[in-house]
């Protein structure tokens, strides 16, 4: 599917059905272990009292950032799996604190804490300024979407994986980055109906939303996830291409 730009202030629905995401087997299990490639591929570091987990490839040059929040009770290295791919596929940075306390995450999540995240990982490898993202699955997602509508931050675009506020929670933003926000038509967490509510009132606060309903499709991520990794990644490029004249 091409990865289209929204015009400003819209909110438009799509369904998706997605190849490698039908017929899933029924998921009998909520266990899942990060991959022992991952764990060779990260690092872990910290930021004030902000822990995090970080694929740095190798480089000269400044790289994309996309920075993951994992979803409920999850280890950073959860979500950092699914992107490994794209990342090595695509040269990409990538950094996922830990929120297993969301709460307290954002309580000690400063306004300026993740610039020095990205400052400090820049000291590795060299970010590209124009190229930050966020993505989050579920309760990261969450997460992913109050730090865009609610925090005037250097990312360019965000997209999540089942997981986002209640409308009533969603404010109008003086910085509004694009949203894409991907949802199961059959997740058993949140509803069709509430993502279209909070997607309307995404819009309605100054953010370009997109909602892809993807068919017979659920809640959870740890199969599927590094396909919708890869389709987040080539939307994210087309946010930051330039507008055409």
């Amino acid at each position: 599917m091409a990865q289209t730009v929204t015009a400003p202030n819209t909110f438009i629905t799509r369904t998706r059905r997605m190849p490698w995401l039908l017929h899933q087997a029924q998921q009998r299990t909520q266990d899942y272990t990060p991959s022992s490639e991952v764990i060779a591929a990260s690092q872990p570091g910290r930021t004030g009292a902000i822990h995090w987990q970080a694929y740095l490839p190798e480089g000269t040059t400044p790289a994309p950032l996309v920075i993951l929040f994992a979803g409920a009770g999850r280890s950073p290295l959860s979500v950092v799996d699914m992107w490994l791919d794209t990342a090595q596929r695509h040269d990409v940075i990538l950094v996922s604190p830990d929120t297993r306390d969301p709460q307290g995450f954002l309580s000690d999540l400063q306004h300026d804490t993740l610039q020095q995240m990205v400052a400090q990982i820049s000291q590795t490898r060299e970010v590209d300024p124009d190229q930050i993202y966020l993505f989050g699955h579920s309760q990261g997602g969450q997460v992913a979407l109050t730090l865009a509508n609610q925090i005037n931050g250097p990312w360019r675009a965000v997209a999540t994986h089942g997981g986002f506020p209640q409308a009533s929670s969603i404010r109008d933003a003086a910085a509004a980055p694009p949203l894409r926000l991907y949802l199961g038509d059959r997740d058993q967490i949140f509803s069709v109906t509430s993502a279209q509510e909070a997607g309307k009132r995404y819009a309605r606060a100054g953010h370009r939303t997109e909602l892809h309903l993807i068919a017979e499709h659920g809640h959870w991520f740890y199969d599927k996830g590094p396909r919708i990794a890869e389709d987040a990644w080539q939307w994210f490029q087309a946010q930051s291409e330039p507008d055409p004249a």
